[in-house]
């Protein structure tokens, strides 16, 4: 059993490093126009999802039954939301949006919410159990 617990937990450990590497990537990929976006605003719904995500599973790779690392967790991806738009506006020719930022921290804070208010925060329960 020890070793089945070890296993998922360094599962859920390669898969937020991958959500990372993936959504750094993505983030500073070139954009091409070449279709619209489906409806305005679509990449703020993109960005909230991502930092949903994101704060999902840092929550889930870092405490062994204790949620209160997620604050630790918001702040890391606060900072890392903004170092992405100061980098996107400064190197890689897209635009710099505080309003991508405040969608980034909204993704988290919705996961936030999602664990302080439902029986959602069993499953982090399951996966940190070593």
């Amino acid at each position: 059993m020890a070793c089945l617990n070890r296993l998922k937990t360094q599962a859920i450990y390669v898969l937020t490093l991958m959500a990372y590497l993936v959504a750094t990537f993505l983030f500073f990929k070139p954009m091409e126009n070449s279709e619209p976006p489906p409806f305005a605003h679509f990449d703020k719904l993109a960005h909230f999802i991502v930092f949903a995500g994101l704060a999902f599973l840092s929550v889930l790779s870092l405490a062994k039954k204790q949620i209160r690392y997620f604050i630790p967790v918001l702040l890391f991806l606060a900072l890392y939301g903004g170092l992405i738009e100061v980098l996107q506006g400064t190197f890689f020719q897209r635009q710099m949006s505080f309003a991508d930022w405040v969608a980034d921290i909204s993704g988290c804070l919705f996961i936030l919410v999602l664990f302080r208010s439902t029986p959602l925060k069993h499953l982090h329960f399951w996966a940190a159990a070593h």
